[in-house]
Order: C-alpha cells, then structure tokens, then sequence
C-alpha cells in the first residue's frame, strides 16, 4: 500500500524568492519575435494551463504579478479535475486559437504539448536560455537535459518528474542484475521460497499481473512505423493465467482498529527481509524520507533495481505532470522567460524534492537535497522515520543515498508518452488481468484496437 504524499509545489515555490531573474530593462528590448517597444511601457502576457496539475499555477501567476511592475500576466485554464486527460480542454484550447486567441506561456501535460510542439507551435528556449539571465541547460540533470532537447532546440521545459520501478534483494540477485525480462522474473517467481508473493504489496493477483504487464505490451508497439505485434506478450499472460492463485487478501483499512492497522503494515513491512515476497514496487518520488521506509522493506539489506519486467532492457517508467514551453507567436519571449524561469529557483526546487512529491531537476538541488540538508529539516532523506510504528525507526545508510543518486541521474528520462495509446493497452491488460478476457482475446483484441488507432492517428 503505498503512501500519500501532500504536494506542496505552489506554496513552496510562493515561499521561495519568485522575482525576475533577468534585467528588467530587456523587457522593451528587441527579441527572436523582431518587436520593439519602449521599456516604460507595461506589457500584458497570457499564461494558459491546459488540464489540470498539483500545482496552483493561477497563484503563481499572482504572486508573480505582486513583483513585477513593468509587466503583467493573464491566467487563463482550460479544463476541469473531472478531465483527467486534459482531452476535452484541449479541444477548447485549439477552438480558441483558430478564433484568433493569443497564448504568450502555455502549461500543458506532456502528450498535449507534444501535439502543439508538432504544430510549431512553442519557440525554441535554448537562445533564450543562452541569452537571459536564469538557469542554463547545464544547470540540469543530464538525462533531463536530454529529455528537452531535439536536434539541439529546446521546446518545452519541465521541473519535476518521478520515477516507477522495482527492486529485489541484491543479495538474492546480485548488484549488478537489473532490467529483468519477463522470463527472469518468472524463473524467479518459479524459484522463490515456498508461498513467498511475488509482490510484496499484492494484495489479490491482480497486483502481480499489473506489474508483469506494465512495460510489455507497450513494447510491442512501434509507433514510428505504427505497426505492432503482441506475441511476446502472449507468453507473459499465459504465465499469468497458469500462477499460483494467492486468493483474494483485499484488506479493508477503514475497518481496523489503529492498533490492527498499526500491525499489519509491520507485517507487510517485514516480507521483503523474510523473503516472504521477491519484489517491491517503488515509486522515487524525491529526495525525502520516504525513500528510508522503502528501503527498510528489505531489512536492510542490499537492494538492485530491477524495474518492471522488459523486453527491451528499460524497465521504468517516467512521469511528468505538466510541460511549460513559450508561444513562438509571443512578441515579448524575454518577458515571458522571466516567469518560466521562476519554475527553477532553487528554493521551489528543494520543497519539490522534500514535500512536493517530484525528483526536481537541477543538479545541485539533489546533491543538496542527499548530502547537505540535516535530519531536522522536514522530509529530508535523513530523517528518523517511524512509519508505520512510532516503535519501528528507519534510517538510511550513506551508501543508499548514493545508489538513490546515482539511479536518479543515470535512468532515461521519457516525458513523451501517447496516453491514448497507453489507455487502450490498459484497457485490455486489465480485462485480462481480472478474469474478463482469455490470453487469445486479450492479445487479439489489443492487435485490432491499436491498428485502429494508428489508422486514425
């Protein structure tokens, strides 16, 4: 059962400096888009965010409106919480633009702004970058770095992302044995000690098959070529239907006592160390405290991230909330740069790793966030934890903080995904998965869904 995490980003980043980073006289000065205006005059920009996100960007907008004076930002959101894919804002957002709408600063979740990023929409960032005053491409992670750019030009920007994976003992497995493949997890899974889980939160079965099936599928689809082929799944789900049946452990929570409650997650906690379970599911998050709690599931021991079984040797999964890009149409883009850029004051950035529920993306905030901020500050890594049992303390040794570290700046950095796409190959894994469809129906439903989609798409 995994932790909520209260996301902080908006008041964090009021609480940090948000006052312009650049010369306040570069706002008349000629940009990228040719214009030319007097400095003493007051420019009006629009920001839009389309969808909806943890962060309170309206009050960003404000705050920042409370600091500067020679220019203003408009807010404008499309979409409500009930549009979870920002789909239908999306649509009004294109509506209003074909009527002549102006966007200057457009706040988008990943597969939305690609669409726009298609369209040329946004203008590159980098010159401005390079130019302005305010963070430089140098000043991020390198596999987030290489995640904005394409063929040198930098579209959309983004400040915090988290990571899906899994880990297993290394003193089972080996330290240097990650990315498994569905087949090593099954052997292992074949191989495990007697009536071990194969998930350490599982549950019902329906935990193990979403774990099995979270990279596969979408590895049998090449969506340059739009073409796809499930049979290496096949396999998989057939692995699946034939697994020992662990019955249904659903625990209803809200029925415990505290004192029940309070035990059954010191149970759940110990499987991992008693090999009661092979792997655990982990979602990084930050630099913060629950790392520690997570790590204390193995009992100490060595751990090596194995991720989710995959074919092609990346068994992780990137999430990033909401990309931030400047119009190529705004005539004032060194104006608009100034609020971008507040997204990445270091402030912000470290309550984004602490509370804030993102690994933010500057390199010197996670050193800062791993090494240089003391167990009194609230959620830092080094603080004492004592979840779920104020009699169960976890702390963290230096060496996994580094193996953190390390596993946060070396995994690839994926915010493109097609959540169309995604939705579809859930769909069916999951009709599958709680007893709805047959391995033949699953995999032929799935080659007939997404070859319509890609006529269409």
């Amino acid at each position: 059962m995994k932790r909520s995490v209260a996301v902080l980003l908006s008041s964090a980043i009021m609480c940090g400096s948000l006052v312009s980073c650049g010369n306040s006289g570069v706002i008349g000065q000629n940009d990228q888009s040719g214009s030319s205006s007097s400095s003493a005059e007051k420019q009006f920009l629009t920001v839009v965010q389309i969808g909806t996100s943890d962060t309170n960007y309206e009050e960003l907008v404000q705050d920042f409106n409370s600091k500067e004076e020679l220019f203003q930002l408009s807010y404008k959101q499309y979409g409500d919480p009930a549009d979870t894919y920002g789909d239908s804002a999306f649509e009004a957002f294109n509506s209003d633009l074909e009527a002549g709408f102006k966007a200057d600063i457009v706040i988008a979740p990943p597969a939305k702004a690609a669409e726009l990023k298609a369209k040329d929409f946004f203008t590159d960032l980098a010159p401005i970058m390079e130019r302005e005053d305010g963070v430089k491409m140098s000043d991020f992670m390198e596999n987030v770095a290489a995640s904005f750019t394409e063929n040198g030009a930098v579209y959309t920007l983004f400040n915090g992302f988290t990571i899906d994976t899994a880990a297993v003992k290394a003193s089972r497995y080996g330290s240097d044995f990650t990315n498994w493949t569905p087949e090593q997890a099954i052997d292992a899974y074949n191989n495990r000690p007697y009536h071990s889980d194969l998930m350490c939160e599982q549950w019902n079965d329906e935990e193990a098959f979403r774990y099995m099936t979270n990279i596969v599928p979408m590895e049998c689809v090449d969506r340059a070529g739009k073409t796809c082929d499930f049979s290496q799944l096949r396999s998989v789900l057939v692995f699946l239907k034939g697994m020992d049946h662990i019955g249904d452990r659903t625990t209803e929570m809200a029925s415990m006592t505290p004192e029940e409650s309070d035990e059954f997650l010191k149970t759940l906690q110990s499987k991992l160390a008693n090999d009661q379970a092979l792997v655990e599911r982990i979602t990084i998050n930050g630099v913060n405290q629950w790392y520690p709690v997570d790590f204390s599931r193995f009992g100490g021991s060595d751990i090596t991230f194995v991720g989710f079984p995959s074919y092609n040797g990346c068994g992780i999964k990137t999430n990033v909330e909401t990309m931030v890009g400047i119009s190529a149409a705004c005539k004032e883009k060194s104006a608009a740069w100034m609020f971008v850029n507040t997204l990445f004051n270091e402030d912000s950035q470290v309550q984004l790793g602490l509370t804030g529920g993102k690994i933010p993306v500057l390199n010197k905030v996670i050193d800062k966030l791993a090494y240089d901020t003391p167990d009194t500050v609230e959620g830092s890594i080094r603080t004492v934890c004592d979840f779920p049992s104020s009699s169960e303390k976890y702390t963290i040794t230096p060496e996994a903080v580094d193996q953190l570290v390390e596993y946060i700046r070396t995994v690839p950095v994926d915010p493109w995904h097609d959540d169309a796409l995604e939705r579809i190959v859930a769909e069916e894994c999951d009709l599958f998965c709680t007893g709805q469809s047959s391995v033949e129906e699953c995999v032929t439903k799935l080659g007939s869904r997404v070859n319509k989609y890609f006529e269409h798409n």
